[in-house]
Protein backbone atom coordinates (compact mmCIF):
# COMPACT_ATOMS: atom_id res chain seq x y z
CA UNK A 1 0.00 0.00 0.00
CA UNK A 2 1.26 3.47 -0.87
CA UNK A 3 0.18 6.71 0.75
CA UNK A 4 1.22 10.37 0.88
CA UNK A 5 1.61 12.00 4.29
CA UNK A 6 1.98 15.69 5.06
CA UNK A 7 4.94 16.34 7.37
CA UNK A 8 7.24 19.02 8.68
CA UNK A 9 10.80 18.33 7.58
CA UNK A 10 13.20 18.44 10.54
CA UNK A 11 16.37 18.22 8.46
CA UNK A 12 17.37 21.79 9.33
CA UNK A 13 16.12 24.91 11.09
CA UNK A 14 13.39 26.24 8.74
CA UNK A 15 11.14 23.18 9.31
CA UNK A 16 9.77 23.22 5.77
CA UNK A 17 6.30 21.80 5.21
CA UNK A 18 6.71 18.72 3.03
CA UNK A 19 5.24 15.40 2.00
CA UNK A 20 6.51 11.85 2.18
CA UNK A 21 5.53 8.96 0.01
CA UNK A 22 5.23 5.85 2.19
CA UNK A 23 5.12 2.40 0.62
CA UNK A 24 4.66 -0.71 2.76
CA UNK A 25 5.46 1.28 5.90
CA UNK A 26 8.74 2.74 4.58
CA UNK A 27 9.50 6.28 3.43
CA UNK A 28 10.47 6.09 -0.23
CA UNK A 29 10.47 9.79 -1.09
CA UNK A 30 10.24 13.19 0.53
CA UNK A 31 9.05 16.04 -1.67
CA UNK A 32 7.59 19.53 -1.68
CA UNK A 33 4.50 20.60 -3.57
CA UNK A 34 3.78 24.08 -4.91
CA UNK A 35 0.06 23.36 -4.82
CA UNK A 36 0.06 22.92 -1.03
CA UNK A 37 -2.04 25.37 0.97
CA UNK A 38 0.84 26.66 3.13
CA UNK A 39 1.48 30.38 2.52
CA UNK A 40 5.24 29.74 2.34
CA UNK A 41 5.02 26.57 0.26
CA UNK A 42 5.92 28.25 -3.03
CA UNK A 43 9.21 29.44 -1.50
CA UNK A 44 9.97 26.09 0.12
CA UNK A 45 9.36 24.27 -3.15
CA UNK A 46 11.89 26.51 -4.92
CA UNK A 47 14.50 25.95 -2.20
CA UNK A 48 13.82 22.24 -1.93
CA UNK A 49 14.74 21.46 -5.54
CA UNK A 50 18.36 21.58 -4.42
CA UNK A 51 17.80 20.30 -0.89
CA UNK A 52 20.15 17.37 -0.27
CA UNK A 53 18.58 16.67 3.12
CA UNK A 54 15.18 16.17 1.53
CA UNK A 55 16.57 13.82 -1.12
CA UNK A 56 18.43 11.85 1.58
CA UNK A 57 15.43 11.55 3.92
CA UNK A 58 14.47 7.96 2.98
CA UNK A 59 18.01 6.76 3.59
CA UNK A 60 18.34 8.69 6.85
CA UNK A 61 15.08 7.25 8.15
CA UNK A 62 15.60 3.69 6.98
CA UNK A 63 19.33 3.07 6.57
CA UNK A 64 20.23 -0.50 7.62
CA UNK A 65 23.09 0.79 9.80
CA UNK A 66 21.02 3.46 11.55
CA UNK A 67 21.25 3.15 15.31
CA UNK A 68 17.73 2.76 16.71
CA UNK A 69 18.51 1.68 20.27
CA UNK A 70 20.99 2.58 23.00
CA UNK A 71 24.36 0.84 23.30
CA UNK A 72 26.60 0.69 26.35
CA UNK A 73 30.36 0.28 26.13
CA UNK A 74 31.47 -2.98 27.77
CA UNK A 75 35.17 -2.92 26.84
CA UNK A 76 37.95 -0.40 27.17
CA UNK A 77 37.47 2.94 25.44
CA UNK A 78 38.42 2.43 21.80
CA UNK A 79 37.93 -1.35 21.87
CA UNK A 80 34.60 -1.06 20.00
CA UNK A 81 32.84 -3.47 22.35
CA UNK A 82 29.21 -2.66 23.05
CA UNK A 83 26.02 -4.24 24.32
CA UNK A 84 22.46 -3.28 23.60
CA UNK A 85 20.62 -1.92 26.64
CA UNK A 86 17.03 -0.93 27.34
CA UNK A 87 16.10 2.75 27.06
CA UNK A 88 15.34 2.91 30.79
CA UNK A 89 18.84 1.69 31.66
CA UNK A 90 20.46 4.12 29.24
CA UNK A 91 18.49 7.09 30.58
CA UNK A 92 19.19 6.07 34.19
CA UNK A 93 22.93 5.85 33.41
CA UNK A 94 22.91 9.31 31.85
CA UNK A 95 20.91 10.80 34.75
CA UNK A 96 23.27 9.22 37.30
CA UNK A 97 26.36 10.53 35.50
CA UNK A 98 24.86 14.03 35.28
CA UNK A 99 24.08 13.89 39.02
CA UNK A 100 27.66 12.77 39.79
CA UNK A 101 29.11 15.66 37.80
CA UNK A 102 26.69 18.09 39.44
CA UNK A 103 27.59 16.88 42.95
CA UNK A 104 31.33 17.01 42.27
CA UNK A 105 31.59 20.22 40.23
CA UNK A 106 28.24 21.97 40.64
CA UNK A 107 25.73 22.56 37.85
CA UNK A 108 28.35 24.59 35.96
CA UNK A 109 30.22 21.32 35.37
CA UNK A 110 27.78 20.44 32.61
CA UNK A 111 27.54 22.58 29.51
CA UNK A 112 26.34 22.62 25.95
CA UNK A 113 28.09 24.04 22.94
CA UNK A 114 26.01 23.88 19.78
CA UNK A 115 26.68 25.15 16.29
CA UNK A 116 23.14 26.26 15.65
CA UNK A 117 19.83 24.52 15.29
CA UNK A 118 20.60 21.02 14.06
CA UNK A 119 16.99 20.38 13.18
CA UNK A 120 16.73 17.28 15.34
CA UNK A 121 17.66 18.83 18.65
CA UNK A 122 16.46 22.41 18.73
CA UNK A 123 18.41 24.86 20.83
CA UNK A 124 15.34 25.84 22.86
CA UNK A 125 15.14 22.32 24.36
CA UNK A 126 18.83 22.32 25.19
CA UNK A 127 18.52 25.77 26.77
CA UNK A 128 15.51 24.64 28.80
CA UNK A 129 17.37 21.56 30.04
CA UNK A 130 20.37 23.64 31.08
CA UNK A 131 18.08 26.10 32.85
CA UNK A 132 16.36 23.34 34.82
CA UNK A 133 19.71 21.70 35.60
CA UNK A 134 20.91 25.05 36.95
CA UNK A 135 23.82 25.54 34.59
CA UNK A 136 24.62 28.80 32.82
CA UNK A 137 27.21 26.93 30.71
CA UNK A 138 25.61 27.20 27.30
CA UNK A 139 27.22 28.51 24.14
CA UNK A 140 26.10 28.58 20.54
CA UNK A 141 27.19 30.22 17.33
CA UNK A 142 25.82 33.51 18.64
CA UNK A 143 28.41 33.59 21.45
CA UNK A 144 31.37 32.87 19.16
Amino acid sequence: MEEIKKIVCCGCAPRCPAFVRVKDGKVVEQFFNKADDSPMQKYYSIISKSCARSRAAPEVVDHPQRLNFPLKRVGERGSNKWKRVHWDEALDDIANKLQEVREQFGPEGVGFNVAGDSGNSPIEYQRRFMNLFGSPSFASHSQV
